[in-house]
């Protein structure tokens, strides 16, 4: 609490050197909260490096990580394309459509990654996987035919995948000759009237058969 304030020449030197001695307590106090402040700051700073210093870290983490995947998705990549090769391989030999086999399934957007692959890393394939990819899913690899397929409802791809995996199998044919069907009938929209409601419906009529025809 201040003193009060007095008109006594010595009691005023007593209030001045109160007033000193409160305002020195306040200094110090100050100095003491500024010094709490910049041991704050300091750790603050040292934690702030120590998040700076696992940042860097992770983002090493991330790049290592990134390229890892890079490499994993280029042999898989590489993979596919094999199985394009082995088609082709197939069928400039003369085997019949019935012995051609893709040991991993048909997969239309998959396999465009792959050529697009080939086309930025070994164009020697490229040829031969395109020739692949078109005896496949019945499609030359070009812009126009990417967009056409990339463009296309879910649906539509599916019975694309299926149709491929079906054409080299005897016991599937029928089937086979349905994914033909639903295919043009898609391709004819402009011409002749089909919803999509009626695509959704008749692409589950033929999964439905796929998945019975697979269980028998």
């Amino acid at each position: 609490m201040e003193p009060e304030l007095t008109t006594d020449p010595d009691d005023r030197i007593d209030q001045v050197a109160q007033y000193i001695t409160i305002l020195g307590n306040k200094i110090g106090q100050l100095e003491q909260k500024v010094k709490n402040v910049e041991g704050k700051l300091t750790t603050i700073d040292q934690n702030l490096a120590h998040i700076d210093k696992r940042i860097e870290d992770m983002s090493k983490d991330v790049v290592e990580r990134d390229d890892q995947l890079d490499t994993q998705d280029s042999l898989w990549l590489n993979v596919r394309a094999g199985e394009l090769d082995n088609v082709w391989d197939q069928v400039t030999n003369g085997h019949e459509e019935d012995d051609i086999f893709i040991t991993h399934g048909a997969d239309v957007e998959l396999d465009m990654r792959v050529l697009n692959h080939l086309h930025n890393t070994d164009e020697a394939r490229l040829e031969t996987a395109e020739i692949g990819f078109e005896h496949l899913y019945g499609y030359k690899f070009d812009g126009d035919n990417e967009e056409m397929i990339m463009g296309s409802p879910q649906e539509v791809r599916s019975i694309i995948n299926m149709r491929a995996n079906l054409k080299f199998l005897r016991a599937w044919k029928a089937n086979s000759t349905m994914t033909d069907y639903l295919i043009d009938r898609w391709g004819n929209r402009e011409n002749v009237y089909y919803p999509k409601s009626r695509l959704k419906q008749e692409y589950l009529e033929l999964l439905n058969s796929y998945k019975q025809k697979g269980e028998d």
